[in-house]
């Protein structure tokens, strides 16, 4: 898988987070949650894309017996 896509499948990954973020900050405007949560809010999307982009990268181990049960991934 190149980088592209895996780029592009990290950043869909983290799309739901993204858009409960929004709604927080929302909420924290209107003083029902505190802004102390804001910083929270932004380190873990970042996170969240670089683990999946490294793990996209990884390879299965192919078990070599023939039967072909990792050879998907591989």
């Amino acid at each position: 898988m190149n980088g592209s896509a895996r780029a592009k499948i990290a950043a869909g990954g983290i799309l739901p987070t993204v858009m409960a973020e929004l709604v927080l900050v929302v909420l924290a405007a209107f003083g029902l949650v505190p802004w102390s949560v804001w910083p929270a809010l932004v380190i873990v999307p970042a996170v969240l894309a670089v683990v999946t982009y490294i793990r996209l990268g990884r390879r299965r181990p192919v078990d070599g017996d023939g039967s072909g049960s990792n050879d998907v991934l591989a």
